[in-house]
């Protein structure tokens, strides 16, 4: 898959906000049916990102 498939079929509309100062900035993948070649989803899937905001900066944690 190249990086103009993937992106067209993920979708973050905007970010959420979970609590002060601490968002999901992930997106999701409804169309994708075969996850990591192996795995099969009929539901997609998600690939979870937060962001942080500190007084020092912001922090981002990728959990793919």
């Amino acid at each position: 898959m190249d990086e103009k498939n993937f992106n067209e079929g993920c979708k973050l509309n905007q970010a959420i906000q979970i609590k002060k100062d601490l968002y999901y900035v992930g997106v999701s993948d409804p169309d994708i049916r075969t996850f990591d070649i192996i795995m099969k989803t009929a539901n997609g899937t998600t690939y979870n990102a937060y962001l942080l905001k500190t007084d020092e900066g912001v922090i981002i944690f990728d959990t793919v």
